[in-house]
């Protein structure tokens, strides 16, 4: 038996030292306003453990909660486990910031989030108009952060009760706060527009500046919106009703005092003629791409990451596959998305498989592209890697007038003898010792069983 708990534990073992696990450190955007997230995620896979350790305070912004998810997800064929551990920050201070290297402990191994540089804006609101309805140091104020737009580029806008930091009244939401909110929802929800919507799930205050003069803010609703035609938008004049304590001693005399917002319009510009006008992203963008091995063979899998991050609709990012030549067989990739809802900021990660069929050096830049329209320049960019990838081996001639799947025929295309899975050999080497004992056991309590 003792012989058993031996092998048990050295297959356990080596089950643990032959997986890989895999960890990534992710942000969300680094271009952000007062009071949006800045989120550090860390995704741990193949892994049962998802010890962190904490995240230190950064500069602007102010720490919020940690949050952990698990869950199984399948990644090229295969499943695995995943934990994500989000640490949360609010943006407090505007100015640009240079966060500093630090260690991150995982797992009792330690890694380094490398230095970033993140920028706030402030968010200070526009002039307060005459037609303001402004009630003891209180108002309910629409933002929109622009006035002109293209079609498909994102304007954020939020509702929001502030309160004057000199203000004396006291002020509660009312009970039926929820159902007012929905209607004011309805009544500013803008058409024909995607809508990423930020889940407010408690109404917290925050800071905020008006015309020179300092506030309190209660944000009631937040969203993104991405116009999908030309036209104005109309964003109609909404009201909220709040109680207002008349004595500080007695809750029982309370006031209903309704507030006003003002109207907004925006105007939406049509994209400029391009053959690519309706399918191509808007924003501002960039690209950084993964890096690939120093020797990379002809007849082997090569796995190819590109990033696209910026100000703009990441949810809808897409990423055309490069056209087959004699040098490379491309596959379609599979995608990753990071953006949180409500946000203006994000990333999607694009994951392709290069079949390498012929020796040489290859810039990357010459397959890969990526065409968006830059709303800061108000012209159309192409984005391409400056990625060299050298390929050594023999010349493998394949038909790719076909598309097929990813893993369709990859054994056949190797060009190398077969890798050798230990891991299964040892497996199933384990499980015939396992059998040959179990049977010698039975044998020898079999025979004692009739000596006596």
């Amino acid at each position: 038996m003792r012989w058993i708990h031996l092998i048990l534990l050295f297959l356990v073992s080596l089950k643990s030292f032959s997986q890989k696990n895999e960890v990534q450190i992710t942000t969300s955007g680094r271009n952000l306003s007062i009071g949006d997230e800045f989120t550090i995620s860390i995704v741990i896979r193949d892994s049962k453990n998802s010890n962190v350790s904490e995240l230190p305070p950064l500069p602007g912004l102010r720490k919020e909660g940690r949050s952990v998810s698990h869950s199984n997800v399948t990644i090229e064929g295969k499943r695995h486990l995943q934990h994500t551990i989000s640490q949360k920050y609010i943006a407090v201070k505007s100015g640009e910031y240079d966060l500093p290297t630090f260690q991150i402990t995982i797992n009792g191994q330690k890694y380094e989030f490398p230095d970033a540089h993140l920028s706030i804006e402030s968010s200070e609101e526009e002039s307060l108009q005459d037609s303001l309805s402004t009630k003891d140091d209180a108002l309910l104020f629409l933002f929109v952060n622009k006035k002109d737009i293209f079609v498909g580029e994102g304007f954020r806008m939020h509702l929001a009760f502030y309160v004057s930091e000199e203000n004396t009244a006291e002020w509660e939401f009312p009970r039926n706060l929820t159902s007012q909110i929905s209607e004011i929802y309805e009544l500013l929800k803008p058409k024909n527009c995607v809508e990423s919507r930020k889940k407010i799930s408690s109404i917290r205050p925050e800071q905020a500046t008006i015309g020179g003069k300092n506030y309190i803010r209660y944000k009631l609703f937040e969203g993104v919106y991405y116009p999908l035609s030309e036209g104005p938008i109309a964003l109609p004049q909404v009201g909220l009703i709040m109680d207002q304590k008349k004595s500080a001693g007695d809750s029982s005399k309370v006031e209903k005092i309704p507030f006003f917002s003002r109207p907004f319009s925006l105007n939406v510009t049509p994209l400029p003629e391009h053959p690519l006008k309706n399918r191509i992203s808007v924003g501002q963008y960039s690209l950084t791409d993964k890096p690939l091995p120093q020797n990379v063979q002809t007849g082997k899998i090569l796995n190819y990451s590109i990033q696209i991050s910026g100000s703009g609709n990441t949810n809808s990012l897409s990423f055309e596959k490069p056209a087959n030549d004699s040098k490379f067989d491309i596959y379609p990739p599979s995608s990753s998305l990071n953006q949180s809802d409500g946000a203006e900021t994000g990333s999607r990660t694009f994951n392709f498989k290069i079949f390498p069929k012929d020796s040489g050096s290859y810039q990357m830049g010459n397959y890969f592209e990526w065409i968006y329209f830059d709303t800061q320049s108000g012209t159309y960019d192409t984005l391409r890697p400056d990625r060299l990838v050298n390929v050594t081996g023999p010349t493998i001639i394949t038909s790719s007038a076909q598309e097929r799947s990813i893993y369709e025929n990859l054994a056949e295309k190797s060009v190398e003898k077969r890798e050798i899975n230990f891991r299964k050999i040892v497996k199933n080497v384990a499980n015939v010792v396992l059998f040959l004992m179990l049977v010698g056991m039975l044998f020898i309590f079999e025979f004692r069983s009739n000596k006596h």
